[in-house]
């Protein structure tokens, strides 16, 4: 029997009990909920982070920078939204 295989039979049991626990089960359903509202915002981010903010995309086009301001009231928009989204779920 290996190392791993004696390190798995401790913390299985272990790990099962706190999975089935039902308040971490309601927070783990709220945020797989929400994943499909977190990949739109990271989409957001990362327009904004790697293409909007750059100095040459500036240059060629300029209206980037009104992109840039109605990327980050979408990432704070979204932020707030699934802070209450997520409130919610855990409580229901």
């Amino acid at each position: 029997m290996s190392i791993s295989d004696k390190i798995s039979k401790m913390i299985l049991p272990l790990a099962t009990k706190i999975g089935n626990q039902r308040h971490l089960v309601a927070i783990r359903d709220a945020f797989v909920d929400i994943t499909p509202i977190i990949m739109v915002n990271s989409l957001f981010i990362l327009l904004n982070s790697l293409v909007l903010n750059q100095p040459a995309v500036l240059k060629v086009f300029p209206y980037a920078a009104n992109l840039t301001q109605m990327g980050t009231m979408v990432n704070n928009g979204t932020m707030g939204f699934m802070t209450i989204f997520v409130t919610f779920i855990i409580g229901y």
